[in-house]
């Protein structure tokens, strides 16, 4: 480190840390005032600071200053004022199709930038983390401590890094990551953000079902050439009339292209998301499960044996209507924690915090529980 560049590097004052794990810092320059990002790494690939810093690509952090001191780089970046995808999904839940679109059209233009480079910049790390929403509305890919130029001539990574259900095959020793690693990230972000789950859920079968699919092909090859490619597929869908034909021909899609074996959810791969609460998976254990479950809350209620207020033994109806009382209870009870068809995100409040989130669903649990009670109670059960 140089003179000039420890003095560069005195200029910002450090705000607060915004991550331990990862020497992330919130800075303030101390003559002009503006927010930045300052980020210390014993991890890194200093070519690809110097490079972004030099190419200005649009829409990613703005790099002011890279220095290397022994084996630390540090980085003072640009501060994005907005809110991050995994942070908007806490706030309002599950993304319409047509905004999921929007958010995958703007990456792939960014990567296609980044990919253009001589040798390509691969990110290795898009997830809803490390996109953001601006707070002029425009689409950012931060984060890039994992990026890594693409060498022809290497056969593997010499570092496995990623995130584990959006890395691809080959970012875990299957080969060397190149341009097509980040479509396959890209495409589990988009299923997430339809979901708030992973492709292996199997919830997700509307129109853009057969792009996800091509994106996470476990063989590269079969995935989409470039971002390019995947951009021109997706604005294809903008198109109502392209959306409506697609999601008619997606039950064909779903049957011919479904790899997982399972020849029960096969069958109704189109409406698993239908399904009740333990087999919308299609896990064999998980559907098992929830059998001996349903089957254990029909006997429970089916045994049941309750008292009138005369201290005798209730028999008939107002026996029937308590048993049946319990069996809706325990079954919404069932269906409401299992959020079937995202009935608590559809609550108010239920999408500010994950915490609130949380004690409201106790909440509505207990207000649902007193209004069963009362139903009971009004139709003769006593």
């Amino acid at each position: 480190m140089t003179i000039e560049e420890r003095y560069e590097l005195s200029c910002y004052q450090e705000l607060t840390k915004l991550n331990d794990a990862k020497n992330i810092w919130l800075v303030r320059h101390n003559e002009t005032g503006m927010i930045y990002i300052k980020k210390e790494m014993q991890w890194y690939n200093e070519e690809v600071y110097l490079r972004l810093k030099a190419a200005n690509v649009p829409n990613i952090p703005k790099i002011y200053l890279c220095v290397r001191d022994d084996s630390t780089l540090t980085v003072i970046e640009e501060y994005i004022h907005g809110v991050s995808l995994d942070k908007l999904l806490e706030q309002q839940g599950i993304l319409p199709e047509a905004r999921v679109i929007e958010i995958a059209v703007a990456i792939c233009n960014i990567l296609e930038q980044l990919h253009a480079g001589l040798p390509p910049i691969v990110h290795r790390d898009i997830k809803p983390s490390n996109i953001m929403i601006s707070n002029d509305g425009v689409v950012k890919l931060i984060d890039f401590n994992a990026a890594k130029e693409f060498d022809q001539s290497q056969i593997e990574d010499t570092r496995l890094i990623g995130t584990r259900k959006f890395a691809a095959p080959e970012q875990y020793g299957f080969g060397q990551s190149d341009p097509r690693t980040d479509l396959y990230a890209l495409g589990v972000t988009m299923y997430y953000l339809l979901t708030k789950d992973y492709p292996d859920s199997g919830l997700y079968h509307g129109p853009l079902e057969p792009v996800i699919r091509k994106c996470i092909a476990l063989d590269r090859s079969e995935r989409y050439p470039d971002a390019a490619a995947l951009r021109a597929t997706l604005l294809k869908y903008t198109d109502p009339n392209m959306v409506q034909t697609t999601t008619e021909n997606t039950k064909s899609v779903d049957n011919d292209s479904d790899s997982s074996g399972n020849i029960f959810t096969k069958h109704f791969y189109s409406y698993r998301e239908k399904l009740p609460v333990g087999f919308r998976s299609g896990v064999i254990w998980k559907m098992l499960t929830a059998v001996w479950g349903y089957l254990f809350i029909f006997w429970l209620c089916r045994s049941m044996t309750t008292t009138a207020s005369d201290g005798s033994g209730m028999t008939g109806y107002p026996l029937f209507v308590n048993r049946a009382g319990a069996f809706l209870m325990l079954i919404g009870i069932v269906y409401f924690l299992g959020n079937y068809c995202h009935v608590r995100d559809q609550l108010p409040f239920m999408q500010r915090s994950r915490a609130l989130h949380w004690i409201l669903t106790v909440v509505y649990l207990f207000i649902y529980c007193i209004l069963m009670f009362s139903l009971v109670f009004f139709l003769g059960g006593e």
